[in-house]
């Protein structure tokens, strides 16, 4: 019985008996009414036959602002009365469209795409009430669905997709011979267990492999500023206003990394987060988007772009490209003492302003973003 099952049984108990001890007839006839209508629904919840859930698909990965929908079928007798709920949520939502052809009750449900994130809703139950909402009684629990929100992906400037630094670039001496080494990455599925750096995943508490690459291979570092202060655009912004500017730079870190993938670029990805650069290409290209999913502002005392530093100094760059919209001094520093060897530009999906320095200008990357 639901709290306002209980309360209608106090009121209809109360009614009942202020009416036979005042002789008042008709506030004895309400509590009885009241007493009755419990009474029904608590005989119809106890009848209520279980039933079962049938997800179609308990995994779905779409861009933001994208729908997400479960089509789930209730197989029970019941007819009326009948609503889903995702429990995962803060106040299970209800929702009651649902189309009954014999046995089976169908429905689409829609899950919120509004911000990305990798998480679990559900379970997802079945759930009749009578009409007052006296009884409620679970039919049937189905699975949890795994629902990943990527960033929007969207066309670049030409001016950045074919961007070269020129043949005059030159790789440092340390780099002119070909050689492979060894970079440890994050586990993705599909890599060779007999590759897993045990120590390192201890250490970092991630499962790290072990990849063989050739130097001369290693094109272009992303690096994504994640540092909130870089995402205002004034001191007068909140950090609201952060968060949603640091999600365009989100989607435009994803775009830039995708477009030069399929263009045929050797890609490298790195955040602040990151221990060690991840690196793209085709076949793994389909799986980043799971990746950006999770990226996340960090604390601005954490903030020191160590991972930069150590990438640079572990690897060297043909280009770099620094997706931030207000560079603080630190990551400047970094830039200028480790990526001297690189051809370094910095862009912003935001509106160009006077940003950065004469050696770290601040580029406006005309962008379109959209759902595909």
């Amino acid at each position: 019985m639901t709290r306002q099952g209980l309360g209608l049984l106090l009121v209809g108990l109360l009614g009942t008996g202020i009416g036979l001890a005042a002789q008042w007839p008709e506030l004895l006839i309400i509590g009885l009414l009241v007493l009755g209508a419990v009474l029904l629904a608590l005989v119809f919840g106890s009848a209520t036959s279980r039933g079962e859930i049938v997800l179609h698909n308990t995994s779905i990965e779409v861009p933001r602002f994208e729908a997400a929908v479960v089509d789930v079928e209730i197989r029970t007798r019941r007819r009326r009365g009948l609503h889903l709920e995702v429990e995962s949520d803060p106040t299970p939502r209800s929702h009651y469209g649902l189309r009954r052809v014999q046995r089976t009750a169908t429905a689409a449900l829609t899950l919120p795409t509004d911000r990305r994130q990798v998480e679990h809703h559900g379970p997802v139950v079945a759930v009749w009430s009578d009409p007052f909402g006296i009884v409620r009684r679970v039919l049937a629990r189905g699975d949890s669905v795994e629902l990943v929100v990527t960033p929007r992906r969207g066309s670049i400037d030409d001016d950045l997709r074919t961007w070269n630094p020129g043949d005059d670039w030159e790789a440092p001496r340390s780099l002119r011979r070909t050689h492979l080494s060894e970079l440890l990455t994050e586990y993705v599925v599909g890599d060779e267990p007999r590759r897993i750096h045990w120590r390192s995943s201890a250490r970092t508490g991630k499962l790290m492999v072990r990849q063989r690459v050739g130097t001369e291979s290693r094109d272009t570092l992303v690096y994504l500023d994640s540092d909130p202060q870089a995402w205002r655009a004034s001191a007068r912004f909140e950090d609201s206003d952060s968060v949603e500017q640091f999600e365009l730079g989100v989607e435009l870190a994803t775009s830039v990394v995708q477009t030069l993938v399929a263009a045929g670029a050797q890609v490298a990805f790195l955040g602040e987060s990151d221990q060690f650069p991840y690196f793209v290409d085709r076949v793994s290209a389909p799986r980043f988007g799971r990746k950006m999913a999770e990226v996340d502002l960090q604390p601005a005392a954490a903030i020191s772009h160590d991972s930069l530093a150590r990438a640079l100094r572990a690897h060297r760059f043909r280009r770099i490209i620094v997706v931030t919209f207000r560079p603080s001094p630190s990551l400047e520093r970094v830039l200028a003492e480790r990526g001297r060897s690189s051809v370094i530009r910095l862009v912003t999906p935001m509106p160009p302003q006077a940003l950065g320095n004469e050696r770290f200008p601040v580029e406006s990357v005309q962008w379109i973003p959209s759902a595909g």
